[in-house]
Parts: C-alpha cells; sequence; structure tokens
C-alpha cells in the first residue's frame, strides 16, 4: 500500500492533508476474497499537535469504491 499526500493545510495548532492510497487487493477485503486489482481510495487526515506531538488525528476516507472495484456490493436498506 502506497499513500500519495496532496495539499497540506495548517492553521495553528491543528493540520489537515488530502490523501491518494494505491493498493494491490491481496487478502480479504469486507469478506471478498483477493483478486489481485489494483484499487485507489481517497481520503483526507486531520491532527491536533500539542507541545510537539501529535495529540489527536482523524481520518475519513471512501472504502466504497475500492469495495466496489473488488466486485463487492453496498446494500441498500
Amino acid at each position: 500500500m502506497n499513500y500519495t499526500v496532496g495539499p497540506l493545510l495548517t492553521d495553528g495548532s491543528r493540520a489537515a492533508a488530502y490523501l491518494v492510497g494505491q493498493a494491490t487487493h491481496q487478502e480479504s477485503f469486507f469478506g471478498i476474497e483477493a483478486t489481485g486489482s489494483a484499487v485507489e481510495f481517497r481520503g483526507s487526515y486531520h491532527c491536533r499537535v500539542a507541545d510537539g506531538l501529535i495529540a489527536e488525528d482523524w481520518d475519513v476516507f471512501d472504502l466504497s469504491t475500492p469495495l466496489l472495484r473488488v466486485g463487492g456490493v453496498i446494500a441498500q436498506p
């Protein structure tokens, strides 16, 4: 798995970055056996820094796109 870091924004003690991940589906993913397919997913990473260390961090990734790429189905309610 590789990540490409896009724009990085900072504001005081907070930072955010846009990320693009690339991977190969080599193991079970949400119950779907390995397909060998290349997948890409996008998301953002956010953190708060205090005393020179990351005090909090959280991220948001779109995992539905790679799930569909390897043959998954998104259930409708």
